[in-house]
């Protein structure tokens, strides 16, 4: 079987605004990502298909699709161009192009394998799909492969239609509930590009503990209902500096492009003493299902 591939970049890190806290932490807007695809079979659309949706359900991204017209052209303009010579580095060339359409990050997604197999128990026989990828995350800016993981993705059907475990399989990529399920495209996506951002100011307390806080993250950055966060504090070992983990928040309600109406869900009292009484800047980071701090 052909490999099919999606290609895509990325860009994610800190910013913010405070009055009474020691520094500011800006977060990014959404990265542009470009997105480049290959496929020629049905199931290879498909699953590209798929990847997009998912890439489009997490909301962290602006993409750019390498299959538009607009882009199909600035690349026929680009490989006719007279700086592009005969033994040139077609990847550098490549990454090139990425960059000067603006994308940040070049995130790379293969179809490895997409394979069919049935399984019988007792009198039944039931019809099984696997499909699996491989993500990578490239600056194209120096060709650096940042990060790469491998994932599978399962469907079955127990009246061993194929199409119907392939379909199942094909909604384990576009599952868009929490990141904190078991989807691996969307886990490699808040691992490695994660929302990050600041406490601005305790909105709502009881008994010396935080129940709502506003972070200076919103629309712009990617955040929806629900969106989780962990919530760091610096802390210096030594000459260097870490960042410890004192509570958990729920993005309660999406206010602005840059403002979240968040939910205290651990920590509420250690949050209200560091920013009320210490003056801390405390910042948040989108969690994952795996402990990355």
């Amino acid at each position: 079987m052909k490999k099919y591939a999606a290609m895509l970049a990325l860009l994610l890190f800190p910013a913010v605004n405070m009055n009474a806290q020691d520094e500011e932490i800006t977060p990014a807007v959404k990265p542009t990502v470009f997105v480049e695809a290959y496929g020629k079979t049905g199931e290879e659309k498909a699953v590209r298909n798929a990847v997009m949706t998912a890439l489009t359900n997490s909301r962290r991204m602006v993409l750019i699709d390498a299959e538009s017209e607009a882009i199909a052209n600035n690349e026929d303009i680009r490989r006719t161009g007279e700086n592009v010579t005969a033994g040139s580095d077609m990847v550098a060339e490549r990454m090139g192009a990425v960059v000067r359409l603006g994308a940040q990050y070049y995130l790379c997604i293969t179809a490895d394998n997409i394979s069919h197999t049935t399984e019988r128990v007792g009198q039944s026989v039931s019809a099984n799909c696997k499909i699996t990828l491989t993500a990578k995350a490239i600056d194209p800016s120096e060709s650096k492969v940042l990060a790469t993981s491998q994932m599978t993705f399962s469907g079955s059907n127990s009246k061993n239609i194929k199409d119907e475990a392939f379909k199942e399989a094909l909604e384990q990529i576009t599952d868009k509930g929490s990141i904190l399920k078991q989807n691996p495209l969307l886990q490699f996506i808040e691992e490695n590009f994660p929302i990050t951002g600041q406490i601005l100011e305790i909105n709502d307390s009881k008994k010396d503990k935080a129940i709502t806080v506003y972070i200076n993250a919103g629309s712009d950055h990617g955040v929806i209902k629900g969106t989780k966060f962990e919530v760091l504090k610096e802390k210096k070992i030594g000459t260097r500096t870490a960042w410890e983990k004192i509570g958990e928040l729920s993005a309660a309600e999406i206010q602005a492009e840059d403002l979240t109406l968040c939910k205290v869900t651990k920590g509420g009292d250690v949050i209200y003493t560091e920013i009320n009484e210490n003056g801390k800047t405390l910042k948040v980071r989108s969690r994952c299902k795996r402990e990355v701090f």
